[in-house]
């Protein structure tokens, strides 16, 4: 199996870490990456930035990182049945990085706060 992660691995672990990245004005985007029974940890197929960390409006950012989720993802595929296996770079991340999780109802607030379209 293969997962689309909205982070840029292995820097940004957990769950929407493409919101939380744009939240503190970092560069975001997605990573493809094999699934293994650690969360996030698999060897990484594709990464992609999106976004430098200047765009604050967050369903936007979503359409234009979906269609090149798309184009990524059908390339993968293509090279995918083409070897006939699945070859990734090591997913090694530093052990003190933080996890993302979904934001609370007060994060939320901070982020709209911030001038974050959610």
């Amino acid at each position: 199996c293969i997962n689309i992660h909205h982070g840029l691995l292995p820097e940004q672990r957990g769950a929407m870490c493409d919101l939380w990245a744009l939240f503190m004005g970092r560069p975001a985007g997605f990573s493809v990456h094999v699934m293994t029974p650690a969360v996030d940890a698999g060897p990484i197929l594709a990464r992609e930035q999106v976004s430098d960390g200047t765009d604050c409006d967050y369903p936007a950012y979503l359409l234009k990182s979906s269609r090149r989720e798309r184009n990524i993802v059908t390339a993968l595929l293509a090279g995918i049945e083409e070897a006939r296996r699945l070859e990734g770079v090591p997913n090694i991340a530093d052990p003190g990085l933080k996890h993302y999780w979904d934001p609370t109802p007060g994060q939320i607030r901070e982020m709209r706060r911030k001038g974050l379209v959610l």
